[in-house]
């Protein structure tokens, strides 16, 4: 990897002109065939299209993990709701059984 990267050779793009050299297209296509989806080409402007393929990709899978944690969010939320609303009433139909006769005449 360091002779692909050129550790210690200086950064990539220095020399000022707009062309890649060889050793940094390499460096370039090395990168590109590691990490995106689309096959390798020679071409400045299909690797900066498989870099940007990729980011779609990833972004999509991001999206798609946080509408499942979403929806996951949602139901939980959901049922939380409704096991509260069943403990309030199972409370207050504890508090009616244990009303007495007694109560009952009090209240009237």
């Amino acid at each position: 990897n360091d002779e692909i990267f050129g550790h210690g050779k200086g950064k990539v793009g220095q020399g000022g002109s707009q062309h890649m050299d060889e050793e940094e297209r390499r460096r370039r296509q090395y990168l590109v065939k590691e990490y995106a989806y689309v096959e390798e080409s020679d071409e400045e402007d299909d690797d900066a299209n498989a870099i940007n393929d990729n980011k779609s990709r990833v972004d999509a899978e991001a999206a798609k993990i946080r509408e499942a944690s979403k929806a996951a969010h949602e139901a939980k939320v959901k049922k939380d709701k409704e096991n509260l609303q069943r403990d309030r009433e199972k409370k207050e139909s504890a508090k009616e059984k244990r009303k007495t006769v007694k109560q009952e005449r009090r209240r009237m």
